[in-house]
């Protein structure tokens, strides 16, 4: 994980979400991305989740501003892999993702 400086709002503590990464713009490093799980450690009964959030610079210190995606996954080292390589994915790898994760909870 980075040194990036998140201020970790109330909502995502009771959530039981936990940060796995944080990822900054290169380019504008005033905007980032947070990847975030609720059940990283197979505590609760259903598959790892990640969470996406997009992040923001104020003050020093980032806020979530909005969750851009959730991405379920059958083992934890398949969700470990997916918020490790997250910032190699292309946009079409990620609509690819999001599209066969609606379609396989539609069947």
């Amino acid at each position: 994980m980075s040194n990036v400086v998140v201020n970790i709002p109330s909502w995502f503590e009771l959530d039981d979400l936990v940060v796995i990464n944080t990822i900054v713009n290169e380019e504008n490093p005033t905007f980032g991305t947070l990847i975030a799980s609720d059940n990283i450690n197979l505590e609760k009964p259903y598959r790892p989740r990640i969470r996406v959030y997009l992040i923001k610079l104020d003050n020093d210190k980032f806020n979530i501003e909005k969750e851009l995606g959730s991405f379920t996954f059958k083992t934890q080292n398949e969700a470990l892999d997916f918020s490790e390589k997250f910032s190699t994915i292309s946009a079409v790898e990620l609509l690819h993702k999001l599209h066969n994760e609606q379609v396989a909870y539609a069947i």
